[in-house]
């Protein structure tokens, strides 16, 4: 096996065991502080100033009743990002699921029958996935896969 296979597959590795270690560390009261800025858009910054967003489409899905949760990052040039931030820690992970879960679902269910998620690769999909199980009022809500796009689909029952 060559050094670079080798190091690749370390790497995976340490991703994977970095995603496994931020799902046991979830911990939705330890969040950073966020603003709900607009009607469709919360932001907050973490601990080295870098400010995230989590906003809510609607207009890439047919109907009213669907709306697609879009969590993302600004750069140095105040352009929006959706892809892997320059730092990340558990408290960005928190936030993002405090805000869909204690504020997105909460106050949007009236308005939206559907929510979907979209991860940036599969383990960020399982992440979401083991988090939703884990922490979703499974009364209100049910969740539906789409794993071959990284969705997941939260429902009003």
């Amino acid at each position: 096996m060559k050094t670079s296979e080798l190091k690749q597959i370390i790497k995976e590795e340490l991703i994977v065991s970095s995603y496994e270690l931020m799902f046991e560390s979830v911990d939705l009261n330890n969040h950073y502080d966020f603003e709900h800025a607009r009607k469709n858009l919360w932001i907050f910054n973490d601990r080295k100033g870098i400010k995230y967003f989590i906003i809510i489409h609607q207009s890439l899905y047919k109907g009213d009743t669907k709306a697609e949760i879009k969590f993302g990052w600004v750069d140095e040039n105040s352009k929006e990002r959706y892809d892997k931030p320059p730092s990340y820690d558990a408290r960005i992970f928190n936030t993002y699921m405090y805000i869909f879960l204690n504020e997105i679902l909460k106050y949007y269910s009236e308005y939206f029958t559907e929510f979907y998620l979209e991860a940036n690769d599969s383990l960020r999909h399982r992440l979401y996935r083991q988090t939703l199980n884990k922490f979703l009022d499974k009364n209100k809500y049910s969740i539906q896969e789409l794993p071959e796009k990284n969705t997941l689909i939260i429902r009003s029952n």
